[in-house]
């Protein structure tokens, strides 16, 4: 429930949202760590991570929503807290909102390395390379948005001596708010976003002890780390002009897309509306493309706006030394870093062309 930000009272009951979601996530991962004594002095070791998510794949995994709402302008007067009665205008509306996005993200590690002890010396390095990826792939997939309206119904909210939070919704006029048929058809929206991270670690330490009069340690090394991150949009949109392909011409109906449930919402405190069915709508869009017409500057504006990329390189040197006189330690060093970046995008800029 939504009312209007005033300190007034009594206050009116401006929006009401319904929901039916039921969304799915699958989640699964592995690793193995593996190390091997070559010799007393040597040991090698490899390391392997990997793991995959995905949401809302599922044909049932998806986001329905009924929400109605009008304006000030729309409600008639002597309302109450508890009641409201809404006229039937242009700006009283009803409007059902179909969401499945499917998401996915993989991640794979590898790192392989070495260790070694020779007399007083220490020496380790290792590489280790990850990739991921997480994407949204509705086109794909046959998935997508749409929030098709119906305008015009008188409606009245009543939560008299009801749970405040699920007030009865009683039609006065109009068209049946239950039923997809009524609704004017609103873009399909297909969403397709990527972002990819690469990393790279390259690193090595040497130690090495000297059993001198005043022993002393000194220890050096270095590292280089790269990562490239890259991140692109390729949304897409489409208006239904129905199977003429022309554009108002009456047969823009949802009613042949209509979704085959029958579930109360709301644990049955409200009717069970005529859903239209997103899939069904992506897959008429992806057999017969003469039926909808693309947003080809949506498309574009899209593409370019949230297209960019970066590269980070660091690369760092140490060298440390410690001497112990006594009860005294005295530790000293030195450490040099550099990082480079890189990085591109579109310029916006608006032009008559």
């Amino acid at each position: 429930l939504t009312f209007p930000a005033t300190t007034s009272v009594p206050n009116y009951m401006q929006l009401l949202r319904v929901f039916e979601q039921e969304n799915i996530r699958e989640r699964s991962g592995g690793g193995v760590k593996l190390d091997y004594k070559w010799s007393e002095q040597t040991t090698l070791f490899v390391n392997v991570l990997s793991s995959c998510f995905n949401e809302q794949y599922h044909d049932r995994a998806m986001a329905r929503r009924l929400v109605l709402q009008t304006n000030a302008a729309s409600v008639v007067p002597g309302f109450t807290d508890q009641r409201v009665e809404w006229r039937n205008t242009a700006n009283t509306t009803a409007t059902q909102e179909i969401v499945n996005t499917p998401k996915f993200s993989r991640t794979f590690q590898i790192a392989v390395g070495a260790r070694h002890q020779f007399d007083r010396w220490k020496i380790d390095y290792d590489a280790t390379s990850s990739d991921a990826a997480s994407y949204y792939a509705s086109i794909k997939y046959r998935r997508g948005s749409l929030r098709p309206v119906l305008r015009g119904d008188g409606l009245v909210l009543d939560r008299t001596n009801h749970d405040r939070y699920f007030p009865d919704i009683v039609q006065t006029s109009g068209p049946d708010i239950y039923d997809i048929a009524n609704y004017t058809a609103a873009p399909l929206n297909h969403r397709y976003q990527r972002g990819e991270d690469r990393l790279l670690t390259l690193q090595a330490n040497a130690t090495r002890e000297f059993a001198t009069r005043l022993p002393f340690t000194l220890k050096f090394g270095g590292k280089f780390r790269e990562q490239e991150r890259t991140a692109f949009q390729r949304n897409r949109r489409f208006t239904y002009l129905g199977p003429d392909g022309v554009a108002s011409s009456g047969d823009e109906g949802l009613a042949r897309f209509r979704e085959d449930r029958n579930y109360g919402m709301v644990e049955g405190r409200y009717p069970a509306p005529r859903w239209s069915s997103g899939k069904a709508i992506s897959e008429a869009q992806a057999n017969n493309p003469g039926w909808f017409q693309e947003d080809l500057a949506f498309y574009e504006g899209n593409r370019l706006a949230n297209d960019r990329e970066f590269v980070e390189a660091v690369s760092a040197g140490y060298a440390m030394g410690n001497l112990t006189l006594g009860r005294l330690s005295v530790l000293g060093g030195l450490r040099y870093d550099r990082t480079e970046i890189e990085a591109e995008s579109n310029e916006r800029k608006v032009t008559p062309a």
